[in-house]
């Protein structure tokens, strides 16, 4: 990334954007970090690797009125720092350039090199900026283990590399370089994107950091970090072996959960085709849970009464409290509370939506607790019932029977009577349909009358009546 910046700063450079004077290694084994904008700060900022001995930079300019060259520490005033007058630097035939040799890491040092405008640089001459910091490699990293911490872990990466320049002007500026960081650690989570599968899995965090990072996902289990710094690949010359640490065992109480629910076999409501719910390997239909309430999760899980629903927690192993919370009111001022890791066959009857919450704790006995919330809403549509005016019993598999489409049903009973009056077919299942046969023969074409009494769970009773075509198109 750096070397991406530094090839960045390069170009600017060659287009004038900034000064026309450029900074460059002569020798050493070290990389532009660096540049910075001269109406800001004006300088760039170079890394060594090592020992840092044996470095030179050269500084290159269209036209020169002349070089001088000084050296600072901590301030950068031009007026008070130390001129260059006893070491050795040399200047090019054509004036142009110039070496500075035996520069000292964690040193800055100031180039003057031509005439400036008065508004322009200090005393109408133009000066610009370069410091020479060392690569230091993490020696600790820690956190605060004197919190409890359910969320927003932040790791203390130590030593970091500070930089001095200045501005125009000449007065003080700071900063510290980023580290590339890629930090390994297990947490509790889904495999993957798209996955239903949920453990414990290793995961790859990266980040820039000076001395501070915030992972981007919680340790839900005890674990260490090992944590690669990859500003070290920026170097011409590499380092054998990578730049590695591995931290204590960090001990998580945070918790969290991807709770699902399922219902058993259940097809898509025919009154309600388009919905295309989730299954899993088994037929049952699922559907995860989400960190925020959404109406939009209804629509989801629109369905019918009564409709019995298996619930599961899905939590991370520090983990020791469970509470399903049930209401029809989405801010649960009224709900019901039960006390399990799992919740089977959970009935729902009542029309309307549905809201169910999942609360979860690390400890319920402890002042420091550690929770997780997760949300969930179905729709218990109200009951009805449609009827078909034509099934065509021929095998094909397309409307060979006649079915009704229902929702919310509590009790049913349907009989279809030939034009005779006499009946061909009786049954309480509303699941099933008639096939076209009588005793096992099939039934003459034409038309039938059915008769139909059921109730709704919702209370309400309905009766339909007419004329169903029995056709079997060749």
């Amino acid at each position: 990334m750096k070397q991406y910046f530094g090839l960045i700063s390069l170009l600017l450079f060659s287009m004038n954007v900034f000064s026309d004077g450029l900074f460059s290694i002569k020798s050493g084994n070290g990389f532009l970090y660096e540049s910075f904008d001269e109406f800001k700060v004006n300088g760039d900022v170079f890394i060594f690797l090592g020992d840092a001995e044996d470095i030179s930079i050269a500084f290159s300019v269209e036209d020169s009125t002349g070089f001088k060259w000084y050296e600072y520490k901590e301030d950068p005033k031009v007026d008070t720092v130390k001129l260059m007058e006893n070491i050795d630097y040399t200047i090019a035939p054509d004036g142009k350039s110039t070496v500075l040799d035996s520069v000292r890491v964690n040193h800055g040092y100031i180039v003057e090199y031509e005439d400036c405008e008065e508004s322009e640089q200090i005393g109408g001459r133009c000066f610009k900026y370069v410091w020479i910091a060392v690569y230091e490699p993490i020696d600790s990293v820690t956190w605060n283990k004197d919190e409890i911490i359910c969320e927003d872990l932040k790791l203390f990466v130590k030593p970091y590399m500070e930089y001095v320049l200045a501005d125009n002007l000449g007065y003080k500026s700071t900063g510290l370089v980023k580290r590339e960081l890629n930090i390994v650690y297990y947490t509790f989570k889904f495999k993957e994107e798209g996955s239903r599968e949920v453990g414990i899995f290793e995961v790859s965090d990266e980040h820039q950091a000076d001395t501070l990072v915030n992972l981007e996902l919680m340790p839900y289990v005890d674990t260490d970090f090992t944590i690669t710094d990859n500003l070290i690949d920026s170097f011409p010359v590499k380092l054998s072996d990578p730049v590695e640490i591995v931290t204590e065992t960090f001990f998580t109480s945070a918790v969290v959960a991807f709770p699902f629910m399922s219902v058993k076999n259940k097809e898509v409501n025919e009154l309600d085709p388009d919905n295309s719910w989730e299954t899993d390997d088994f037929g049952n239909v699922v559907l995860y849970f989400s960190e925020t309430l959404s109406e939009e999760t209804a629509a989801e899980f629109r369905t019918s009464a009564p409709l019995s629903v298996d619930f599961t927690s899905n939590a991370s192993p520090m983990t020791n409290r469970y509470e399903w919370h049930f209401s029809r009111d989405k801010d649960f001022l009224v709900d019901f509370v039960y006390y399990e890791r799992e919740l089977n066959g959970y009935v729902f009857t009542e029309p309307g939506k549905h809201y169910i919450k999942l609360v979860v704790q690390n400890n319920a006995n402890s002042p420091d607790i550690c929770s997780y919330t997760a949300y969930a809403v179905l729709d218990i549509g109200l009951s009805d019932i449609q009827v078909p005016n034509i099934f065509t019993p021929n095998g094909d598999g397309i409307n060979d029977e006649f079915k009704v489409a229902y929702r919310s049903i509590e009790s049913y009973r349907c009989r279809v009577y030939n034009q005779w009056g006499k009946k061909v077919y009786d049954s309480t299942d509303i699941t099933q349909g008639w096939d076209g046969t009588i005793g096992g023969r099939a039934a003459s074409i034409g038309a039938y009358f059915y008769v139909i009494e059921a109730k709704g769970t919702d209370g309400r009773v309905i009766k339909k009546q007419g004329d169903i075509n029995l056709v079997r198109s060749k």
